[in-house]
């Protein structure tokens, strides 16, 4: 019985553990708690010996301090650990005469702790699951290797097949790839740097996977590896979209290429056609305005096709540059020439703003001449009739923002800017307006939207020449700036 002062129903109220056993470990008394604990009711338990109930207690430490405590007489404290359940529990011994009064709290901030693990293995594991990702764990003193349950996935293998080493990894990669992975590895561990790769396995069934894996070394006090962990994720799908656009990008840049040439034959022949007519021909007027139209529509044909091609040789590494030292003004007034009947005919006022001093640069006069031709272009397909089209030049300070592709040394640059009062640029456009094959959408009455690779092409010959090329607007309406910065010769520049 408890003691007399404790009425017991007040002991079965408690949340912890209480029992009185005997020196041969027979029940006398157990609360509610206690009984719930061994899994059973105070009333089945009483007299039975607790040895019987606990398999873990006899010899253990839990047992031989409630005897020191039965010899002693004197109360005891201490923590003891169910190799049962696992949890810690806080026990206080109180010896009466022959009967040891014991109770146990359950330490709650050591379940807590188990808590709160368990439930972070449980999130790491449905992340990974989830993001299906596959972790590893490299003793390399030990050359063991341990994987989680993806990775055999990943490799189509059984755990039954993977012996756990190093020797048994590799021989699931790609046999063409060995080699990058063995040295990736050497490498970050000898520079103490992130392990990162993509490479390849081979699965049993001849299947190719592609497999994206990212480790860290830990290392002893003497600066030796001694283990590595990483993650490793299956990007096959990934990898081939990759290739399957590279596939396409190529096809393309090769029907460019074919379908310009194709089309640049019959233009010869067509051009000598009409200067045999302009001396053979009739003097009529109207017969004169259709040979001057034929002629410029044949130039703006072959202008388009050159774009093409030019764009097709850069995009496969196959244009060059014929470099020599040359006036930027000249270039502009070179470009103005080609452009000034396209200006007239458009209906737009031209203002030139050129500096009175040479801006030497080193560049390709024709290339650069391409590069003006279609900006002024541009302006003339989206300024409406009545509009303005300016042209300038100046030697300035380079103000290009951090972050820009800069070939530009720090210090004067020449700036070439055209700028019009047409349509403007759509803020969410400035960003895109130099991709291959992008436009402003073309209204019913301005339908020569062209074929969106103007901007591109002069883009990526001033990024040749280490300059740059930059849109700015407004936006609708407003009209638009185009900025070029080419570095100017060391003479210029002083």
């Amino acid at each position: 019985m408890p003691p007399a002062e404790v009425p017991p129903d007040v002991l079965d109220l408690v949340t912890d553990g209480i029992i009185a056993v005997d020196h041969e470990w027979r029940l006398h008394y157990l609360n509610q708690e206690a009984a719930e604990r061994l899994g059973s009711t105070p009333a089945e338990l009483l007299g039975q010996s607790l040895r019987k109930l606990r398999s873990d207690l006899p010899e253990s430490a839990f047992e031989a301090e409630v005897q020191t405590a039965l010899g002693s007489g004197k109360p005891r404290s201490f923590e003891s650990v169910s190799t049962v359940s696992g949890r810690s529990y806080l026990v206080r011994v109180l010896p009466r005469g022959e009967i040891a009064w014991i109770a146990s709290v359950e330490n709650t901030d050591s379940r807590r702790r188990e808590d709160e693990l368990r439930a972070t293995e449980e999130r790491l594991r449905l992340a990974l699951t989830a993001g299906r990702c596959g972790v590893w764990d490299w003793d390399i003193t030990a050359n063991r290797v341990v994987w989680s349950e993806h990775l055999y996935e990943f490799h189509g293998i059984e755990p039954s097949d993977f012996d756990g080493s190093v020797e048994g990894f590799t021989r699931v990669v790609h046999p063409e790839d060995v080699g990058r992975v063995q040295q990736a590895v050497q490498h970050s561990l000898q520079t103490r740097s992130p392990y990162e790769l993509e490479f390849r396995t081979l699965r049993p069934d001849g299947t190719v996977r592609w497999l994206s894996t990212n480790g860290n070394a830990l290392y002893d006090a003497a600066g030796n590896p001694v283990r590595m962990l990483g993650a490793t994720v299956d990007v096959t799908d990934r990898v081939q979209r990759e290739v399957a656009l590279k596939e396409e990008a190529r096809r393309k840049d090769e029907f460019l290429a074919m379908l310009a040439h194709e089309l640049r034959n019959p233009l010869a022949p067509i051009m000598n056609a009409v200067q045999i007519l302009d001396h053979i021909g009739s003097p009529e007027p109207r017969a004169v305005r259709q040979r001057a139209i034929i002629h410029r529509q044949v130039r703006h044909l072959s202008r388009l096709l050159e774009d093409l091609l030019d764009v097709s040789r850069i995009t496969r590494g196959r244009i060059s540059l014929d470099r020599q030292p040359i006036d930027l003004r000249d270039v502009v007034r070179h470009a103005l020439d080609a452009s000034e009947e396209s200006i007239r005919q458009a209906g737009l006022i031209l203002h030139l703003d050129l500096t009175d001093t040479p801006v030497s640069i080193s560049g390709d006069p024709t290339r650069l001449e391409q590069v003006l031709y279609n900006l002024i272009n541009n302006a003339i397909r989206y300024t409406p009739a009545g509009g303005e089209i300016t042209v300038s030049l100046a030697v300035e300070e380079s103000d290009v923002m951090e972050g820009e592709t800069v070939g530009i040394p720090s210090g004067m640059a020449a700036i070439l800017r055209v700028m019009d009062t047409g349509r403007g640029i759509p803020p969410d456009q400035l960003g895109s307006i130099f991709e291959l094959f992008t436009q402003l959408e073309a209204t019913m009455d301005r339908a020569q939207g062209g074929l969106g690779i103007g901007l591109t092409l002069a883009r990526n010959l001033l990024l040749l020449h280490g300059g740059t090329l930059e849109a700015r607007s407004e936006g609708p309406g407003t009209g638009a700036e185009f900025v070029v910065r080419l570095p100017i010769s060391n003479s210029e520049a002083g």
